[in-house]
């Protein structure tokens, strides 16, 4: 349910919600507050805004990032450092990877994953390299993907 729906839904439940001139309930009041009960636990949280980095992250796992952007695809954000002339290119790499996004963001250095991620209000970030992770904001959460260019698997520590 989205949220417009939902404050119709509550708008209509108050107006149901009285008295006629009779002093009768307009509605049966037990059937109004059962529904307004239900209709509470439906409320629509506010959407999470999820910044993804393609090379070394999405590519890393593309199933699993496929299956992230199905339930995310509104309010994912690509976030990559591929120079923005690459945009075609890039886009036809999320597709083979089935993945779904709303924008792409083409970062020119590391701050600019960093002032990405402000401009869209990314409140969940995916990269793979440290160097990026290190200018995002604070308030983001972020999650770091473990992969050969980042992890000496064999030694098991991560390569500073």
């Amino acid at each position: 349910m989205i949220r417009e729906d939902w404050e119709f839904l509550v708008e209509t439940f108050k107006k149901l919600s009285r008295r006629d001139e009779d002093g009768n309930w307009v509605c049966p009041h037990e059937d109004i507050e059962a529904a307004k009960s239900i209709l509470h636990a439906m409320e629509p949280t506010e959407p999470v805004e999820v910044g993804l980095d393609i090379d070394g992250t999405i590519d890393e796992c593309p199933r699993f990032f496929a299956k992230l952007s199905e339930a995310f695809a509104e309010n994912l954000h690509i976030i990559t450092g591929r120079p923005a002339e690459n945009v075609e290119s890039t886009a036809g790499d999320l597709e083979g990877f089935g993945v779904r996004y709303n924008t792409i963001d083409h970062a020119k250095d590391w701050d600019g994953k960093a002032e990405a991620c402000k401009k869209r209000e990314i409140k969940v970030f995916i990269e793979d390299q440290d160097e990026y992770i290190e200018h995002i904001p604070e308030d983001v959460l972020v999650l770091k993907v473990r992969n050969g260019g980042n992890y000496d698997f064999e030694k098991k520590k991560w390569l500073v």
